[in-house]
C-alpha cells in the first residue's frame, strides 16, 4: 500500500534525465545525526548523543550487498538481500516495492545492523504468490528468514507492517518490532472497497484506469483529493516513467494484498498477543487511515509506544527524507541492548 504520489517524481524525471532533486538526502547518507528526532509532541524518539557525528570510512561505503535465497515452508524460494554488520535487522516492503526501493535505508542502518532486506513473494528473484496466496504465507516466508539469518528485529513498512504484526503474534524470537504505518483496519477504519473495481480494470487489461482507481481510492496521500482527469494524467506519467514496467509487473500483487488486509479486520484484539517490544511510526503527511489506528494497537498491544514523525509521507522508509526514521529505528533497537 504504498503512496504512489511521491513516485511521480521518477515518472517527470524520466522525461528530464537524470535528476539531483534528492542530492541533498544523498549526501547525508555519509554520517550519523547528532540532533535529537522529535515526534509531533515534541517527545524524543531517537537522536542525541548517541548519533554523534560520524564519517563513514571508505570501506563501508563500498561495501557489497549481498543477495540470498531461502524456501518457505511451502517450498517458494524468498530471496533477500544482506549488508552492515551487528545486529540482524529484517525489512520488510510495502504494496508495490521490492527490495532494492530500501537499499537507501538499509545503507544508513547498516553501522548499527546485519540488515537482511526481503524480497516479498511475488517479486523480483522470489517466487510468486500462488494460487493460495494469503498472508499466512508472508508470514512463513518471514519465519524462514528469521531461522536462515537468526535476526530478532523486524521492521516493517505498510503492508510488510501489517505482516510483521501478524507474526508477531505467535512467534516469540521476534524481539523488538517496528512498524512504520502497518496496513492495518479496524472495524473498518481503512476503507478498501475500490479493490473489486482495481481488480476488474487490471483484468480488463487497463492497468492505466486500474493505476487511476488506485491513487485516486486508496487515500493514501493526498493525491486522492485531486479531480479525476489529473489523477489519470498522473497515472499515465508513472505507467509511462522509468519504473512504469516494474509497476505493472507489481500490479497483480495488489489485490491479494489488498484483501488480507481486508480478511483481517476487526477490533484489533488478536494484536494483544503480541509480546515484542514494538515501536509504530507514521508521517504527519502519511495516510491518514493508518496513522489514526496506531494509538489504538499502543493501547492493546502490551508492551508498545507509537509516534508521528515531521515531514515524512506513507512512503518516508523507501524515499525519504530518512533521517527521523534511522533514528528511531536505532533507538528503539538500541534500547536494553
Amino acid at each position: 500500500m504504498c503512496d504512489w504520489l511521491e513516485s511521480v517524481k521518477g515518472a517527470m524525471e524520466s522525461y528530464r534525465g537524470e535528476g539531483h532533486a534528492r542530492k541533498a538526502d544523498t549526501d547525508r547518507s555519509d554520517w550519523r545525526f547528532k540532533m535529537a528526532i522529535r515526534d509531533d509532541n515534541g517527545i524524543v524518539v531517537g537522536g542525541g548523543k548517541r548519533f554523534r557525528r560520524q564519517t563513514k570510512s571508505r570501506e563501508l561505503r563500498r561495501s557489497t550487498i549481498s543477495t540470498h535465497d531461502v524456501r518457505s515452508k511451502d517450498g517458494t524460494s524468498i530471496a533477500y538481500t544482506r549488508t552492515g554488520q551487528g545486529p540482524g535487522l529484517i525489512v520488510l516492503p510495502g504494496n508495490n516495492r521490492m527490495s532494492h526501493n530500501y537499499e537507501k535505508i538499509a545503507t544508513l542502518l547498516r553501522t548499527d545492523f546485519t540488515v537482511y532486506v526481503v524480497e516479498r513473494r511475488g517479486r523480483g528473484a522470489s517466487g510468486p504468490q500462488g494460487p493460495r496466496y494469503s498472508v499466512e504465507c508472508e508470514i512463513e516466508d518471514l519465519q524462514a528468514v528469521i531461522t536462515a539469518t537468526g535476526a530478532a528485529n523486524v521492521f516493517g513498512h505498510s503492508y510488510g507492517g501489517f505482516v510483521a504484526l501478524q507474526a508477531a503474534r505467535t512467534d516469540r524470537r521476534i524481539e523488538k518490532l517496528i512498524a512504520y504505518e502497518p496496513g492495518v483496519s479496524v472495524n473498518g477504519s481503512f476503507d478498501l472497497s475500490w479493490i473489486a473495481r482495481f481488480e476488474q480494470a487490471f483484468n480488463a487489461h487497463k492497468p492505466l484506469r486500474a493505476s487511476a482507481i488506485f491513487l485516486k481510492e486508496s487515500k493514501l496521500s493526498s493525491v486522492s483529493s485531486w479531480p479525476k482527469p489529473f489523477i489519470s494524467l498522473l497515472a499515465f506519467l508513472l505507467l509511462r516513467g522509468k519504473s512504469g514496467k516494474e509497476m505493472l509487473d507489481l500490479m497483480p500483487n495488489t489485490v491479494g494484498e489488498v484483501r488480507e488486509v481486508q480478511r483481517a479486520d476487526s477490533d484489533g484484539s488478536e494484536y494483544g498477543a503480541i509480546q515484542a517490544d514494538t515501536m509504530l511510526l507514521g508521517g504527519r503527511k502519511g495516510a491518514r487511515a493508518l496513522i489514526e489506528v496506531l494509538p489504538l494497537l499502543t493501547e492493546i498491544i502490551p508492551h508498545a509506544g507509537y509516534a508521528v514523525l515531521p515531514r515524512l509521507s506513507h512512503n518516508g522508509p523507501d524515499l525519504g527524507p530518512y533521517e527521523a526514521i534511522v533514528a528511531a529505528v536505532k533507538s528503539h533497537i538500541g534500547q536494553n541492548r
